[in-house]
């Protein structure tokens, strides 16, 4: 219970610090050490995405090979 009432309370001014209009009027240098994401965090998000377009292409093959078994097709068919 303390936790929610701690979140909430902290939570609640979320909004007003970050409104769009409160964000346009800080300085660019603000905005940027608020959001700036540091190199390593956007390498290892690169690595991740290009592991996930990797698996997402094995997960179609496999899905065309039990799409073609399923239609009674062999590999050797295709």
């Amino acid at each position: 219970m303390v936790t929610i009432v701690v979140e909430r309370r902290l939570l609640s001014h979320l909004w007003h610090i970050f409104s769009p209009l409160s964000v346009a009027d800080m300085p660019a240098d603000t905005v940027t050490a608020i959001c700036d994401e540091a190199t390593e965090d956007q390498e290892r998000r690169q690595k991740l995405e290009e592991k996930r377009l990797d698996l997402r292409g094995g997960l179609e093959v496999c899905e065309r090979v039990l799409k073609g078994m399923k239609d009674g097709l062999s590999l050797d068919d295709r």
